[in-house]
């Protein structure tokens, strides 16, 4: 579960909000790809270590085909200001 799941009880779950924020979607029209893809793509463009699931083939093969495009500085800024301090995943620094 999110940090925002813990947080809440379970009653929000982070990754939805993510995948559903409106300057994510706004990103995905501009560039053609899905929410997942840029927000995959993001993370890649961060050096971040990304490792996707799914269990629907179609899922799988979506979040590798990131590696056909880049997200533009204003693209990254505006994905990276999305909730101020609040985290949806675990920090890997700690790991």
């Amino acid at each position: 579960a999110s940090n925002a799941a813990r947080a809440s009880d379970g009653e929000v779950d982070g990754t939805r909000l993510l995948l559903t924020h409106p300057s994510v979607q706004k990103v995905s029209e501009e560039t053609g790809k899905t929410t997942a893809q840029v927000l995959l793509r993001w993370a890649l463009q961060q050096d971040f270590m990304v490792i996707p699931r799914s269990s629907k083939p179609a899922r799988i093969q979506e979040n590798f085909d990131i590696f056909d495009f880049e997200l533009s500085e204003e693209h990254m800024r505006s994905i990276s200001e999305l909730g101020e301090g609040q985290k949806f995943c675990w920090d890997p620094k700690g790991v």
